[in-house]
């Protein structure tokens, strides 16, 4: 019979930060701590043999890295909501996380009640990120949507002298090419800049090779 807590299982190697962490939980009222583990292969088999809603795991593992674990947990157990606790706090550990199917990251340096937090949002079916990092996210959502949005206004003529240039074409090259004026290029080259927020000539050559606009 359901006791109506949130079931959970925490995986982290280092034995002093686990069960500390696993102490203060098991304090909590609407909280179960059904079991910790040091390993990928411990975990398996706890999972193997219980039920649970969450799993709070290290992404830096023994054995295997928490990132590759969750994404094979996830095909075997797909109602599993997974937090990573990391003693890493880089823009590229959250994304890592994000793309593994994780639904929440928490720094280890974080406070006790943060990851308290961070469980309750989670195991109510929402995303946890402490709130500098959920700002950094957002604000890297918001200029990638603007450029993305931006790169649809490119017209035809700006293409073609995106890709001369990407093809590394001088403007006397490019005027002969597309039979249009210094001026005119120069005008479009500045159109291109600010509209996919180009800062030098090595964004635009990395970006038409990112999109196919020329080929290596």
């Amino acid at each position: 019979m359901s006791t109506g807590k949130v079931r959970l299982i925490m995986i982290d190697d280092h034995e002093l930060f686990r069960d500390g962490l696993s102490l203060f939980l098991q304090m909590q009222t609407d909280l179960e701590i059904v079991a910790t583990a040091a390993t990928p292969m411990e975990l398996r088999h706890l999972l193997s043999a219980h039920q649970v809603d969450v799993v709070m795991m290290d992404i830096s593992l023994p054995q295997q890295s928490g990132i590759d674990l969750s994404k094979q947990l996830l095909k075997e157990y797909p109602k599993l909501k997974i937090i990573f606790l990391s003693g890493n706090e880089g823009q590229a550990y959250i994304e890592q996380s994000l793309k593994a199917g994780g639904k929440g990251f928490v720094p280890k340096s974080a406070p006790k009640t943060e990851v308290l937090e961070a469980i309750r949002h989670v195991a109510g079916g929402q995303f946890y990120f402490p709130s500098e990092l959920a700002q950094s996210i957002f604000q890297q959502y918001i200029s990638q949507l603007h450029l993305q949005t931006d790169a649809s206004t490119v017209t035809e003529r700006e293409l073609e002298v995106l890709r001369c240039f990407a093809n590394g074409m001088s403007f006397k090259e490019i005027e002969d090419h597309l039979h249009i004026s210094k001026k005119t290029i120069e005008h479009h080259k500045k159109a291109i800049f600010d509209k996919l927020g180009f800062s030098s000539n090595a964004d635009l050559v990395k970006y038409a090779i990112k999109n196919n606009i020329i080929e290596l």
